[in-house]
């Protein structure tokens, strides 16, 4: 979901070997916040899985704008699907069994799930490397057509979408200030007792209050 313009986008993964491209664009769908993204794009899921089945929904871990990490567990909970995140490897997919296997990142290690399909899976950057994507499949992809679906093509409730279906919004966006260099202290000839006692003496001249014990 996105303007116009991610219609290239979509021609670089067709370029890879992906077979179809759905772009949904439409004024409609502006200044969503997750909870109404998710919305559409459940619905945009929903009419594919009419035609075909879906067993995978495949969401990057968050974007780079606003870093929530929350479409892809939106889209699971519409959709009524497991929920795996954060996925820095798969270890199995068995479509007879209908369950997969993968590795899940954790901030002390990884852990490995095991999850019912259908399933819809968040990746970390880690996961997987591109393929390199041959001249032939570029060329065929900018002759594939990339479908653009706007809100009448999906069976949704209007008023959940956009701006106005969104409980959140965004008031500013800034770069926080650049923090100035710290203070370096050059102890390359003075003892561990002279450097402890020079970092203690330029700590108490900014206020800080140390209190010592014998």
């Amino acid at each position: 979901m996105g303007p116009p313009q991610a219609e290239e986008t979509l021609r670089k993964v067709l370029g890879f070997g992906v077979d179809r491209a759905v772009l949904l664009s439409d004024r409609a769908f502006a200044g969503a916040d997750t909870l109404a993204t998710t919305h559409a794009l459940a619905a945009a899921i929903r009419k594919i899985a009419a035609e075909e089945l879906v067993d995978l929904v495949i969401c990057g871990k968050q974007s780079i704008d606003g870093d929530t990490g929350q479409v892809g567990p939106g889209l699971a909970h519409r959709l009524g699907m497991s929920q795996v995140t954060y996925i820095c490897g798969l270890e199995s997919l068995d479509l007879d069994a209908g369950v997969i296997r993968a590795w899940r990142q954790l901030e002390s290690g990884r852990e490995l799930l095991e999850a019912k399909l259908p399933a819809a899976l968040t990746i970390t950057e880690v996961c997987n490397q591109i393929r390199y994507a041959p001249l032939p499949s570029l060329i065929a992809a900018a002759e594939k057509p990339v479908e653009v679906w706007s809100v009448d093509d999906i069976d949704v409730d209007r008023t959940k979408l956009g701006l106005k279906g969104s409980p959140t919004r965004v008031n500013k966006i800034f770069a926080p200030p650049l923090r100035e260099r710290g203070e370096v202290f050059n102890t390359a000839d003075s003892s561990p007792a002279e450097a402890a006692a020079a970092v203690l003496d330029r700590l108490t001249k900014h206020g800080l209050k140390i209190c010592r014990s014998d």
